[in-house]
């Protein structure tokens, strides 16, 4: 008698909790995940320097406005509109970045050091990481062109001084620290100077 009481007990509370089940309402469905498209390095670029851009081509037929690709440079034209843009950008001159890609790697995309650099600027292995954290890819031409900029701009405001600039970015800081100490200049420095002075008689032509 006490087991047949306790199966209707059981089935009696199944019952119950079947209809506060059934009589719950339907909660709201979550909002759908956007969709993200990752940025190309040179969009990222304008994305993040120009906030308020209404599209990415404005950007671009400003600069076509404001720079003239020079038969003088041994650059495909849209990757010296990209050079003038990044270095505008990053308040880098466009003739010392010019210099600075001769020495490296005399304007050959394909390049690639004896320690494993790569491209027109020659990125260290060194920098790869960091760059790709700021989803900049050193292996393609316009994100080795905003790694190497971007370097620049750091070696110029670490040595304030275009010798100490250039030799930071040759053979990294506390090295070039070592040599200056030492009364040590290094020789591609007077040619990057002399580059330099040449690119910027060039990007001044009318």
């Amino acid at each position: 008698m006490k087991r047949k009481y306790l199966e209707l007990l059981v089935l009696a509370v199944c019952i119950t909790v079947l209809t506060i089940i059934c009589l719950m309402p339907e909660p709201e469905p979550l909002p759908p995940i956007p969709e993200s498209q990752p940025l190309g390095s040179v969009e990222q670029q304008f994305k993040r320097d120009v906030k308020a851009m209404p599209v990415i081509e404005t950007v671009t037929a400003e600069v076509e406005k404001e720079f003239t690709p020079k038969d003088d440079i041994p650059l495909e034209d849209c990757d010296q509109v990209s050079l003038y843009y990044i270095c505008k950008v990053n308040k880098v001159p466009m003739a010392y970045a010019l210099a600075i890609i001769e020495t490296e790697s005399n304007f050959d995309y394909y390049a690639v050091g004896s320690r494993g650099e790569v491209g027109l600027f020659q990125i260290h292995p060194i920098n790869w990481e960091r760059m790709k954290a700021q989803d900049i890819d050193v292996k393609c031409t316009t994100g080795n062109i905003e790694a190497g900029v971007m370097i620049l701009k750091e070696s110029l405001d670490r040595a304030q001084e275009l010798d100490y600039a250039t030799m930071i970015y040759k053979c990294g800081e506390s090295r070039a620290t070592e040599l200056i100490s030492e009364g040590v200049k290094l020789k591609t420095c007077e040619t990057v100077a002399l580059l330099t002075m040449k690119y910027e008689a060039i990007l001044n032509e009318n």
